[in-house]
């Protein structure tokens, strides 16, 4: 694992950020964040990405001006900001995902099927592992 995780994340983000049109990864990371946990704020996006609450409000400033992210005021609680992907930025993140998607297909096809099953039944296990079903909701899966 110590081994080959890195190596697989790095290829991800090298994929990842040849086909997301410019986004560097911690904006491919934000917006991937805000598409799964929509109308959420800053402070669980600043927890996700490990950065302070004035660095992603920073990084969230970018994301609206580039009109990736539209950032509104909670009316239950007018000094909390809600985060949604805005439908540009729904397309960037599908297009880096699906070009994500396609460069495993192509590295895994070289496989046996025998072989690409068990990666998928270890990748199945070892999301099990890692986010247990007693995880709060606001937690994600990473990969």
């Amino acid at each position: 694992m110590i081994q080959v995780a890195p190596r697989a994340v790095r290829q991800i983000r090298s994929v990842a950020r040849l086909h997301a049109s410019g986004l560097t990864v911690p904006q491919f990371r934000a917006l991937a964040f805000v598409r799964r946990h929509p109308d959420e704020g800053l402070t669980l996006l600043s927890e996700h990405l490990g950065v302070s609450l004035p660095a992603a409000s920073a990084l969230i400033s970018r994301l609206v001006k580039a009109e990736l992210v539209a950032r509104t005021t909670n009316p239950a609680e007018r000094r909390r900001i809600l985060l949604v992907l805005t439908p540009t930025g729904l397309e960037r993140l599908a297009e880096s995902q699906a070009a994500v998607s396609a460069w495993w297909r192509e590295r895994l096809a070289a496989l046996q099927r025998a072989d690409r099953i068990a990666i998928a039944r270890a990748m199945e296990l070892l999301d099990a592992v890692l986010v247990p079903a007693a995880d709060p909701p606001t937690e994600e899966r990473r990969a």
